[in-house]
């Protein structure tokens, strides 16, 4: 279970409108093996948590410990209800297309930047282009000193130059807007700022579909196992028992008791979004069996035992029946 502190440290960085911080916070998450429909799905829940935390009534439904309550009732003071709604529903939006989506991981991305674009603090050139103008009008007023230095009427129609002023301004107005922060800009005029910036988050390509070897498996598997520190009992059975490649992206792990098989399935999915992130491969799945050498037989009866030695020999069942003998 991912820890609520995570969800806490994403919701500072989204309200700062601090990208850098959201992907930095959401690398470590994915680092730890966690998938990223698990991470979206949560980040979902939690703003919804701060929604029913920002009214006192409601606030009491939320049943945690006094202390994360008010923890929730401090970011919730933060955040707008309108906020929290649109959040809510982009969060939401980015888990239901998370599983059709070809780059999971971008996808997430783009959802956490947009996430912090709906912050105020955020630079957003739509709030940047109003206040160019206002800053722009004086130099209009540094062009009139140049007008009084001559001291003599015929300069005036030179004046003719204050046009091109307007053309500053436009060109003011691009530059500053090109100051948003990452894929902002989306819908704007230039779109070449954010194909740069969409570029940067590419900067590490990952092939969904690599091929790798046995070999490779079992490293990434036993590097898995290594980290694993509370999960004692998860740690030993991968340790004791090695996958075996069934074809390019099945594998298959034999093991001697049904609890070892629990275990394994419980955490199933940690650990294929492990491998598949390490291995840098989507189609990975993995396949659990009890191994057949161990399976123990049901004990015969004397009955049973009697039966099978005649199969074998019928001459006993006559020796049983002319002696009357009975098994007891």
């Amino acid at each position: 279970v991912l820890d609520f502190e995570y969800y806490f440290k994403l919701t500072d960085a989204i309200v700062a409108g601090s990208v850098v911080d959201c992907l930095l916070v959401l690398n470590d998450i994915l680092n730890r093996g966690f998938e990223g429909q698990y991470v979206i799905s949560g980040i979902t829940s939690h703003f919804r948590d701060l929604l029913v935390c920002k009214d006192p009534v409601t606030a009491t439904l939320f049943e945690v410990g006094a202390s994360i309550r008010e923890k929730y009732v401090a970011t919730a003071k933060q955040c707008s209800n309108a906020f929290l709604y649109k959040a809510i529903e982009m969060a939401n939006d980015c888990d239901l297309n998370y599983r059709m989506s070809k780059n999971k991981r971008l996808l997430l991305e783009l959802t956490l930047i947009k996430l912090c674009q709906l912050s105020e603090n955020s630079e957003d050139p739509k709030n940047l282009n109003p206040v160019t103008p206002s800053e722009k009008v004086h130099p209009k007023t540094k062009t009139q000193p140049v007008q009084n230095s001559g001291t003599v009427s015929e300069p005036k129609p030179e004046i003719k130059p204050l046009p091109v002023i307007p053309g500053e301004k436009k060109s003011t107005v691009t530059t500053i807007a090109g100051l948003g922060v990452s894929l902002s800009s989306l819908t704007e005029e230039n779109p070449e700022k954010p194909v740069e910036k969409s570029i940067s988050l590419q900067a590490e390509p990952r092939q969904s579909n690599r091929l790798f070897t046995e070999e490779e498996l079992q490293k990434a598997w036993q590097e898995f196992a290594e980290n694993l520190v509370e999960e004692k009992l998860l740690r030993n059975t991968m340790m004791l028992y090695k996958p075996k490649m069934l074809g390019n992206t099945v594998f298959e792990v034999e093991v001697n008791t049904e609890i070892n098989k629990n275990y394994l399935d419980d955490y199933g999915n940690v650990i294929l979004a492990y491998l598949r992130e390490s291995l840098q491969n989507d189609d990975i799945t993995m396949t659990i069996k009890i191994s057949e050498a161990t399976v123990v037989k049901k004990p015969l009866t004397s009955r049973e035992i009697f039966d099978e030695l005649v199969q074998k020999n019928p001459s006993l069942q006559k020796l049983s029946d002319e002696f009357d003998l009975e098994l007891s």
